[in-house]
């Protein structure tokens, strides 16, 4: 009889197991059923970022040892360690979260993690700890990329494929004030554009994000994005410029592509969404090293309350769960527009 056939959600009872084989085998069938797509692609480059990281120094990635997983946590999150160019900096919640993906992969595959038990304190999780510790004392958290910057970006990148790909995903990104994870995400048929004129300012497309961070029970969400009046800037146009590029078929919205700018089906990685903006800045000769993809979700709160946008339409695209979080993502404090003095003067 397969083993699936005794858990309570088929309909039999679980005579033939032990109570902790029974634990383990329907927790097992709970955590497959209710985890997100997203959260097993996500887990998935957690390994493939791991295995890599492993492969390059001759280390076995499973089962891995408690050395192994401190050197790798501290090699990409300790601001004081060295790192060889182009790695950059990993935040600690990026961190934690791989380490769950890399924690997850041992337990399908039946291997002990090395994190604490009965040899001691939980060193993983203390190195994480210490990491938060040294990037909250050493390290600022990413600025918010302003429009005027924004549009600097944009006129630095080439007119290549690449180009035309790069500047609609940094545009869609911006305006729809998304996650790396939501951009890359997206597939084409996400995107539905209205029927009406770029002239009329009502008018535009809507995202359909099928999985996100808040949206905890998958239910989907979408936000909309309208035509922009300055040609240079408009996320709609620059989006439906890309898919003239890409092609029409079925998949990822933003692929990868070959050389000769041909698409491929496969699909972009939230680090990759970081590299492209840190490349975009420095070639528009603006220091890269203080900005990363979250720039541009905290960019669009910025420049929205900035220009007066109403709260209530900020978090309506931001889609956080209250005020106090969108506050967070405004980086108002060191605008010299936005400030008390400039009314004192």
């Amino acid at each position: 009889m397969d083993s699936h056939e005794l858990l309570p959600c088929r309909g039999a009872p679980a005579v033939e197991w032990s109570s902790d084989e029974y634990r383990e085998l329907f927790a097992d069938q709970l955590r497959q059923a209710t985890r997100s797509t997203h959260t097993a692609r996500a887990y998935d480059s957690d390994l493939r970022h791991f295995r890599n990281w492993c492969s390059q120094r001759g280390v076995a990635e499973l089962p891995a040892t408690e050395p192994t997983v401190i050197a790798y946590l501290l090699y990409f999150g300790d601001p004081h360690g060295d790192r060889l160019p182009p790695v950059s900096l990993l935040k600690q919640s990026t961190l934690a979260r791989r380490i769950a993906g890399i924690r997850d992969a041992h337990r399908r595959a039946g291997q002990r993690w090395p994190g604490g038990g009965e040899a001691g304190p939980d060193l993983v999780a203390a190195t994480l700890t210490y990491i938060a510790v040294q990037q909250k004392s050493g390290v600022d958290s990413p600025v918010a990329l302003s429009r005027a910057r924004l549009l600097a970006v944009l006129e630095a990148i080439p007119d290549t494929h690449h180009g035309i790909r790069n500047r609609a995903m940094l545009q869609v990104g911006y305006y729809g004030a998304l996650r790396s994870s939501e951009i890359v995400g997206l597939d084409l048929e996400d995107i539905t554009f209205s029927e009406g004129s770029f002239l009329d300012r009502d008018e535009g497309m809507t995202i359909q994000i099928r999985s996100s961070k808040t949206d905890r029970k998958g239910r989907g969400q979408q936000v909309c994005v309208n035509y922009s009046g300055d040609r240079r800037s408009c996320p709609v146009r620059a989006l439906q410029r890309w898919i003239q590029t890409r092609g029409s078929g079925d998949g990822p919205l933003f692929t990868n592509l070959w050389g000769n700018g041909v698409g491929q089906s496969s699909r972009l990685t939230t680090h990759t969404v970081t590299t492209i903006l840190k490349q975009s800045l420095a070639k528009a000769g603006t220091d890269p090293s203080r900005y990363s993809a979250h720039s541009l979700r905290s960019g669009f709160a910025t420049a929205a309350a900035a220009l007066d946008v109403p709260a209530r339409l900020i978090k309506q695209q931001t889609r956080h769960s209250s005020y106090e979080m969108v506050d967070r993502y405004i980086q108002s404090g060191s605008s010299l527009s936005q400030n008390a003095t400039r009314y004192m003067v």
